[in-house]
């Protein structure tokens, strides 16, 4: 199918700081809409009464694409500006599986392979993974009014974008872990906590 999108308000006007102001990011008010075609295949495969896959494939080829582009050092923070691109590809698959055991258990994980192009810098997207992942395992107990849920993910290493000589920049790969535990309390109240 073929859609668009229009630059939003914080694209468009705001200046934001973020990394306790290493990262500054500026609107740019003469961003134009994006398009794009998208293409996408979806296979779904039951395993047994409680298991299940789910595979994606996937293509996306826009235009005027909008995305925050490195434009230099103010001191020690870096200064990205929303800017559209040209033309650019996205393409990829993932594989999801989930399952669960009893009433009380559920198990999922995703995995997904991503390749970018940005054919205006002969680059890969900035801030786009080649591999990325997530899992997850939850307990969930009525009688308890609790529910207990471990999930992590991770990304391999990501283009970050280009250095003042013109050297590409890559950001670590990245893994995170937690958990979290939620509580009914009476009169549908709940407490959350997570670690």
């Amino acid at each position: 199918p073929r859609g668009s999108r229009a630059p939003d308000f914080n694209e468009l006007y705001v200046r934001f700081a973020h990394a306790g102001g290493r990262v500054v990011i500026l609107g740019n008010p003469s961003l134009e809409p994006q398009f794009s075609w998208s293409y996408s295949a979806n296979t779904i495969l039951r395993l047994g009464r409680a298991g299940q896959l789910h595979g994606r494939l996937f293509r996306h080829t826009p235009s005027n694409l909008i995305r925050s582009q490195f434009m230099g050092h103010e001191g020690r923070a870096s200064v990205y500006q929303y800017n559209n691109i040209g033309r650019a590809r996205m393409q990829g698959g993932s594989v999801t599986y989930r399952r669960t055991f009893g009433r009380s258990w559920d198990v999922a994980g995703t995995y997904q392979l991503l390749s970018t192009v940005d054919f205006d810098r002969h680059t890969p997207l900035d801030y786009a993974p080649r591999h990325r992942g997530t899992a997850r395992v939850t307990y969930s107990s009525s009688k308890l009014g609790l529910t207990l849920t471990a999930h992590g993910n991770f990304t391999s290493q990501t283009f970050f974008g280009t250095t003042r000589r013109g050297d590409w920049e890559w950001m670590s790969d990245f893994s995170l872990f937690g958990v979290t535990v939620i509580k009914r309390l009476p009169k549908n109240f709940f407490i959350q906590g997570s670690f």
